[in-house]
Parts: C-alpha cells; sequence; structure tokens
C-alpha cells in the first residue's frame, strides 16, 4: 500500500512544487532558511501531493481506456483510500502554512482552490486549463516569498521572476503535453486544444508563447539582475536547445519530435531554477 500511494502523490512533482518555494525564498530580500521556510515548502509539497490524487480520483474512468497501469485503475488502491490520503496531506499542508502566517495560508488556499477547479472543470476547457496549471505552477515561488520577508516579495529581482517564468513555462508545456496525449485524451472524451485548433497550429502556438517566454528570460541579462551564471545557462540550455526543439515540432510534429520537446521542456525547466540559483547577487 505504501508503494501505490508513493506513486499516487507523483512525488518528483510535489519535491519540485517544496523546491520552487526554497528558490522563491532564496531570491527574496532578508533570505534565512528557517522554520517558516521549512513549513512553506512542506505545504507545497502537500498541496501538490492532494491535486494529484484528486485528479487521479477524477480521470478514473478515463485513465481505464488511457493509462490503464496507473495506480487507481490497475486496483493498487482503491478511490477510497486515496480519498483519504488527499484528505490526510492536505490537511497536513494547510497547518504548515497556517503556522507560517496568514498571507501563506491564504496563498495556499487559494492555490489548493484553483488546483481543485482545474481537476474538476477547467481542465476540459482548451488552453483556460492550460493557464490555470501555469498560474499553480507561479504560485510556490511567491509562496517562498511570503514565507520569508512578504512586504518584499514583490521587489525586483525576487520570487515574481521565477513565478512569471512558471506561469509561461508551465502553459507551454502543457499544450505539448496535449499534443502528445491527443489520442487518449479524444478516446476518454476529453477536448484539448489539438483537437480544436489541430497538432499543428497548438505547436505554433506553444513556439510562439515560448518565445515571448525567451524574451522574459533575457530580461534579468539586459537589467544585470543576476550574475553570468544566470545567463549562461539560461541562454545555451532553455532557450536555444528548447526553441529549437519547439520549432522543429512546430515544422513537422512527428511523435518523436514531441517526445523529446516534452522530454526537453522538463530539462529545460530544472537548468532554469538552477540557473536563477546560482545567478543570485549576494
Amino acid at each position: 500500500m505504501i508503494i501505490p500511494a508513493i506513486k499516487l502523490i507523483r512525488p518528483v512533482n510535489c519535491v519540485m512544487a517544496g523546491i520552487a518555494v526554497w528558490i522563491g525564498a532564496y531570491l527574496t530580500p532578508g533570505y534565512a532558511l528557517n522554520l517558516h521556510v521549512i513549513l512553506a515548502a512542506l505545504a507545497a509539497f502537500g498541496v501538490a501531493a492532494a491535486a494529484n490524487i484528486q485528479n487521479d480520483i477524477i480521470d478514473y474512468q478515463a485513465d481505464l481506456i488511457a493509462h490503464p497501469d496507473r495506480v487507481l485503475p490497475s486496483g493498487q488502491l482503491s478511490s477510497s483510500a486515496a480519498l483519504s490520503l488527499a484528505a490526510l496531506v492536505l490537511a497536513l499542508g494547510l497547518v504548515c502554512t497556517a503556522l507560517v502566517g496568514p498571507a501563506t495560508a491564504i496563498a495556499a488556499g487559494f492555490a489548493t482552490a484553483l488546483l481543485a477547479v482545474y481537476n474538476t472543470y477547467l481542465k476540459r476547457i482548451p488552453l483556460i486549463g492550460n493557464v490555470a496549471i501555469g498560474l499553480a505552477g507561479g504560485l510556490p515561488f511567491l509562496v517562498g516569498g511570503l514565507a520569508t520577508n512578504a512586504p518584499n516579495t514583490l521587489d525586483l529581482p525576487g520570487p515574481v521572476v521565477p513565478a512569471v517564468f512558471a506561469v509561461s513555462f508551465h502553459i507551454v508545456r502543457e499544450i505539448v503535453k496535449d499534443i502528445q496525449d491527443i489520442d487518449g485524451d479524444r478516446a476518454a472524451g476529453v477536448v484539448t486544444m489539438p483537437q480544436v485548433i489541430g497538432v499543428r497550429a497548438s505547436a505554433g502556438l506553444a513556439l510562439a508563447l515560448f518565445v515571448l517566454l525567451d524574451l522574459q528570460i533575457l530580461v534579468p541579462v539586459y537589467k544585470d539582475w543576476f550574475r553570468i551564471s544566470y545567463s549562461i545557462p539560461a541562454i545555451l540550455g532553455v532557450i536555444l536547445p528548447l526553441t529549437a526543439s519547439l520549432i522543429a515540432v512546430a515544422v513537422n510534429p512527428t511523435e518523436l519530435r514531441i517526445r523529446w520537446c516534452a522530454t526537453g521542456l522538463k530539462i529545460g525547466m530544472v537548468i532554469g531554477m538552477l540557473a536563477l540559483v546560482i545567478g543570485r547577487r549576494s
């Protein structure tokens, strides 16, 4: 039961949410790794875990067709046990935010509500669902800022920078994932952007949005907000390879190119987060 429960919460995604909180805190003036930051990171882990579980509970029927090997459709864990686990991790996460302070608790409550509405309704609305995930992806950075020094959370450069990057990055990645999952979504009756405007047009939209993200990534370089240790990985590890990959998909969206692009976006997200950390000015 323990292994299926771990698989159900998607621990890598949850850990990434916790790391995003820490990065947001690290980039905030007055940063110190204290109990508030740790509690906020644990809260992000719990909220993300609960959202992942809720998603799988709601998608149970669709996953019987598209992903029969997942925890719930394969019978590794019952839906009632999954619901209990979701309630537990969410409660622990929200308690952690309450211990940090009201601003953090409000942000976590908003993220919880947003992800719940996404899982229930918005994921079936093309593009709107992608934007909702983007917003949810940006919130942990701001939570880190709130946990560290709430009055300075919106100061530039600070947690707002990675939050904006994350929103754009997640929207692009969600569109690419929709392209990759088009057959399974269609079989499950889920309408996504590629089904509405086509695969090639969706790839073109993802490319256009990523070019805007490229410009966002270059703003700190122009403003000299970070050290050269930010600029080099941001340009060589994110902008150039991922823009090239998205161009390749837009020109000829083969299954192999789409898969490589989806994987590249995951790796690029990690490189981008690392660039922000090592590039921070003391």
